[in-house]
């Protein structure tokens, strides 16, 4: 059974070639990283960079050899499950009312002691979710601070979601700006710390070969691995105003409220 959104797009033998990797595997279900279409600035500066996100953040390799819920993963745009274990988790019905049906419905695939396998969806499953920095700002204030809080009370929630946003800031966006000081010293003609310019190289360096990596795979603009610092930087400020308008029952979707 094929769960998929309506606005995605597939190629020619997608659905063939997903069914035999899960049949190969023997997994219980497959979920999809899809492309995500990236034309307009404000889509090239944020979406690609959801997607190194989640290789981040998730560790696939463990995922595949440990049934844990705390470590599951899904994509709603493209999740394809073996009728038997659907059935057994309850399907959607079990999780009526919920908002991440996605990751929930891979929670109860772990829980349950079935196999998940996540693939890698360039060139099979593409979306286009945004198409300006506007609806980029609304779509994702209204579900980054829920998808990182849904485990947990919100007493939890605030302090955890606030530490890991400066943390990854910090790391991300700290270096660059370094080696921006270190270059106005040299310029300037003053001394320039020996550590700190050693710091600041090897951070970006290794933050570049691990966009690198990612936006090749995925087929991403790779001119635009050097525009990074600015992209940590929009998805602070997105970030901090989905928690906050979260917090404040603000949160929209195509004109409708979302409450809890």
């Amino acid at each position: 059974m094929l769960f998929t959104d309506a606005d995605t797009q597939h190629a020619t033998q997608s659905l063939r070639n997903a069914v035999a990797g899960l049949l190969q595997e023997n997994a219980d279900f497959l979920t999809a990283i899809i492309f995500l279409t990236s034309i307009s600035l404000a889509e090239k500066l944020i979406q690609p960079l959801l997607t190194c996100m989640i290789y981040a953040i998730f560790p696939f390799a463990l995922m595949q050899k440990k049934k844990l819920s705390a470590l599951s993963y899904a994509h709603g745009a493209y999740m394809l499950f073996r009728r038997e274990a659907y059935d057994r988790i309850g399907g959607h019905a079990a999780i009526c009312g919920n908002v991440f049906d996605d990751l929930t419905l891979a929670g109860n695939i772990s829980r349950a002691g079935f196999q998940a396998l996540v693939i890698n969806g360039a060139g099979s499953i593409s979306c286009r979710m945004y198409t300006s920095m506007h609806d980029i700002f609304a779509g994702f204030s209204k579900n980054l601070f829920r998808i990182a809080s849904y485990k947990y009370p919100t007493i939890i929630a605030v302090p955890l979601f606030t530490l890991g946003l400066l943390l990854f800031a910090a790391i991300y966006s700290m270096p660059p700006f370094v080696l921006l000081a270190c270059l106005s010293l040299f310029i300037c003609g003053m001394p320039v710390p020996a550590d700190a310019l050693m710091y600041a190289v090897t951070a970006v360096l290794l933050t570049s070969i691990s966009f690198f990596l990612v936006y090749k795979n995925f087929g991403y603009s790779l001119r635009m691995i050097c525009t990074y610092p600015v992209q940590v930087v929009l998805f602070f400020i997105i970030a901090m105003n989905s928690m906050i308008s979260t917090l404040r029952g603000k949160t929209f979707w195509k004109g409708r409220p979302l409450y809890g």
